[in-house]
């Protein structure tokens, strides 16, 4: 049995239109809070837009995992961090060292914790005081110092403490620091390491000359030759060649380069590897007729990232929101440039998170929403009125259809939708 409204009742959703507005998101998200569905919920407290209030409430509740969410939140109140950074239970503690926003003082005495877990939270948090960092060099559990040297914020004087130790693992986790010291960099690529050459071209702060000197020293080795592909200082000279090595993984690398041209993206994107065309689709200088083409490709995993692409052109999307594929369309509900006419689509899914993701999307508003709400009211299928539940969470929802939603939650098989709305 469908969902039938006469069509006296279609036309006022038709004009129930109100103005756009996208503060729909965290009324949307506070709605979802509010529910006694746990894992929207958890929706609602992985979102960025999550209001401080739902935060604090949820922080506060029953459900443990809404706890450790809602700790790592960035809206996560200072009293709140403050309250569970005493906790009894060391994952709550381990939880709130992740949460950049934590206050420093809360860090540091975190940074002193019994358990190594919480110390080497800590010691990786890029919001860590400086001195605490200083501190920290001297932590006796090796797993602390590891993820002191990955941290992007360290103090400089705390690298040529860490280089002196000799100690390989360290080194490694260093040299792909950003903030590593050039001359410590330099050191390194005089080596013949393999291990710590590989590390290194992960670096985003290694220089042409660094990159070449590597290079020479790979003999044509993949591990390392793809990551100096896909490195924005990437050598020009070899930047032609790595655009038809032998390996796919490299010449993928290389499309994932932002200075790769467009020219070199066009070439690529009719690689015979998926690999390959994936990167180019996720390259904000692909060309949009490119794009566009590559929406229609055979690998799931291409129009995955051309449903992700911002710089794909706003029809090629909107293609996208009718692809055979759960996971294209949910990609492009997370998509900052999905048009509005797609969002309506979008809405309509018969994938839950694709609908949701769709109805906290920018885009969403309330004539976007309308058109979902009349398609899913003239919708002949009784499935469709979870989606009318689903789209009754927005702000811009109908006011007098919430009560038809009750009426046809106590659903009587005997009776037609229609009837039960007049009754």
């Amino acid at each position: 049995m469908g969902i039938h409204l006469s069509n006296q009742a279609q036309g006022i959703v038709r004009g129930a239109l109100l103005p756009e507005n996208a503060s729909h998101v965290p009324q949307v998200l506070d709605s979802f809070a509010a529910s006694d569905i746990i894992w929207l919920q958890h929706f609602a407290l992985r979102h960025p837009l999550c209001p401080a209030a739902v935060v604090e409430r949820l922080a506060v509740g029953f459900d443990y995992q809404s706890r450790l969410l809602a700790l790592r939140h960035p809206n996560c109140p200072e009293g709140i961090i403050r309250r569970y950074a005493g906790s009894s239970d060391c994952t709550v503690r381990e939880t709130v060292a992740i949460n950049t926003s934590a206050p420093q003082d809360v860090l540091a005495d975190l940074g002193r914790d019994r358990h190594e877990k919480v110390r080497a939270v800590v010691a990786r948090n890029a919001s860590t005081p400086y001195q605490v960092l200083q501190e920290m060099v001297g932590d006796p559990d090796f797993w602390v110092l590891r993820q002191l040297a990955a941290n992007k914020n360290l103090p400089k004087g705390v690298y040529y403490e860490l280089e002196e130790t000799g100690e390989r693992i360290l080194l490694e986790e260093m040299v792909a620091n950003a903030g590593c010291p050039g001359d410590i960099l330099f050191r390194a690529t005089a080596g013949n390491n393999d291990a710590l050459a590989t590390a290194m071209t992960c670096n985003p702060s290694l220089t042409v000359f660094m990159l070449a000197r590597l290079a020479a020293k790979a003999n044509g080795d993949s591990k390392i030759m793809w990551r100096i592909a896909g490195h924005h200082n990437c050598p020009p000279g070899l930047a032609a060649k790595l655009a038809v090595h032998p390996e796919p993984n490299v010449r993928a690398a290389y499309a994932r380069n932002k200075n790769c041209p467009p020219a070199a993206l066009e070439e690529l994107a009719a690689d015979k590897s998926a690999a390959v065309r994936e990167s180019v689709a996720a390259h904000s200088e692909t060309p949009r007729e490119v794009l566009a083409r590559l929406g229609r490709d055979e690998e799931v995993r291409v129009r995955v990232q051309v449903a992700w692409n911002q710089a794909t052109p706003a029809l090629a999307l909107a293609e996208r929101a009718a692809d055979p594929d759960y996971r294209v369309r949910s990609r492009l509900a997370k998509n900052p440039a999905c048009p509005r006419a797609a969002i309506s689509t979008l809405l309509l899914d018969n994938y839950r998170i694709t609908r949701l993701r769709a109805l906290v999307h920018p885009n969403c508003g309330h004539e976007s929403l309308n058109r979902g709400v009349e398609a899913a009211c003239s919708s002949p299928y009784r499935s469709d009125m979870q989606v009318l539940h689903d789209l009754a969470h927005h702000p811009g929802f109908p006011a007098y259809l919430k009560p038809v939603l009750f009426v046809l939650g106590n659903y009587n098989p005997f009776k037609s939708a229609a009837q039960a709305i007049r009754r």
